[in-house]
This record gives structure tokens, sequence and C-alpha cells, in this order.
């Protein structure tokens, strides 16, 4: 039989009320970061010197970016990890192929039969260009060695970490709400930049990853608002970039 509710308001009010949980709330617009571990990014450092002027010639002397040329050291490696500032991430889905099979009779209804899993498409990340580029002096390099000695090499394929914040309200401080970690990625796309006299406005740059698999990490519910204390900051880092005024 069906439920009779007597008194509509106290469903709206549970409904309400449960939305003010962490973990309930509404996605609003959301902040990346992007992180690669200094071990790994020192790796890659080291293979693009030695390959680039290698391969390249001894007259070009590739200028990789690293920890002794950044000006905000402090605030762009949190414990053992390198963050940049991302705008957005173009994360893909997933699928599954599937087919019908069965006898073709009136009435008669096929079964579903999974065939395989589609192939994951690439991620693309649009980066906050910054004035010691880490697209031009980071990436641009590691796609070039890449380029040398292939993706089979394994040296620079690097677990990357894509950290989604969310906006919890005006005066409230980001929270992180999810991690997606990549495996194995590398980039293998560098877009263009375009130098004008056009008004002054934030630089983003597209770049985008190849991955082997994927796995994702839930941090909105209690206890993980704050992991590591990389919510306080993803605040400094910001706000000593120029990118917003945190609260």
């Amino acid at each position: 039989m069906p439920v009779v509710i007597e008194d509509i308001t106290k469903v709206q009010q549970k409904f309400f009320h449960s939305l003010m949980a962490t973990s309930n709330s509404l996605a609003l617009s959301q902040l990346w970061l992007v992180g690669i571990s200094i071990d790994d990014m020192t790796q890659i450092d080291t293979e693009c010197r030695e390959n680039l002027n290698l391969y390249e010639g001894a007259t070009r002397k590739w200028d990789i970016f690293d920890d002794s040329k950044l000006t905000y050291k402090s605030s762009w490696f949190i414990g053992n990890t390198f963050y940049m500032l991302a705008q957005s991430v173009t994360f893909p889905g997933d699928s599954l192929n599937i087919s019908r099979v069965g006898v073709n009779q009136s009435g008669a209804l096929k079964g579903v039969i999974g065939e395989n899993r589609n192939d994951l498409p690439n991620v693309t990340v649009t980066f906050l260009e910054t004035n010691q580029s880490v697209a031009d002096l980071f990436f641009r390099p590691w796609v070039i060695t890449l380029g040398f000695k292939s993706l089979k090499y394994q040296k620079l394929r690097k677990p990357i970490k894509l950290l989604c914040y969310q906006k919890d309200g005006v005066s409230a401080p980001l929270k992180l709400r999810k991690t997606i970690n990549l495996e194995a990625c590398a980039p293998i796309t560098i877009d263009s930049e375009e130098y004008n006299y056009t008004a002054d406005k934030v630089i983003q740059r597209q770049i985008e990853f190849i991955y082997n698999r994927y796995y994702i990490e839930a941090n909105a519910g209690p206890g993980h608002d704050d992991p590591n204390e990389l919510t306080t900051e993803y605040r400094k880092l910001v706000s000593k970039a120029g990118v917003i005024n945190p609260t």
C-alpha cells in the first residue's frame, strides 16, 4: 500500500536539512589543482635535460622548469608534491559496448550482453599560465622528450593527481571534493599561445594527457574536508598567484 504523508513540510525540512551535510550538499563551481610528486618531477627534469641536449643538438640548451627558478617555492611545493593551478579539467566518461541476443519471436525481448569496455579518452587540463610558464618550461620539454623516447619509456610516464575543490559559500573556505588519480600519465599536446596587445586577461593553456588507468578518491565526507591541510595551502597559492582573493 502507498504510504500516506500527513505533513509534507516535515519531508521538505528533512530534505533541506540533509543538504547541509558536506557529503550531500550540491556541487557548486569547482577549482582545480594538478599535482605531481617532486621525485617524479626531478626524474622528468633529468631525462629532459639529458635527451634534449643529446637529440636536439649541443647549441640548443633547454631551460627546464625546476625548483631553483620558482619565486614562490614554498607555495608551489606542499609536502612532497608540486601543484599547478588549473582553470578546468575535461575528464571523460566511461562506457561499455553492449549487444542484444535472443530469438526473433513476436513479444520476446532479447537479452543484453556486455562486449567490451571502451578505450579511455584523453584528459584535457586548462592551466592558468604564470610568468614562470609551467606549460613551456615543464610540459613542453616533456612532450618533446617523449617524441624521442616513445610512450613505452616508463621513466616518462608518471602518476598525476587532479584535485577538485568546491566553493562552499561566499565566505566559507574551499573544500576538497574529490581527487582523480591518473596512472602512467604523460602529456601529448601543448596548445599554442598568442601574444598580442589586447586588454589584460588571465592566460590559459590547454594540455592533453594520456594515461593507463585511473581511480577516484572521495574527499567530501565527514573528516575529509581538509586532508593534509591542502585547502589552506590552496588559498595561499591562489592568493600569491593573483588569481582570486580567497576568503
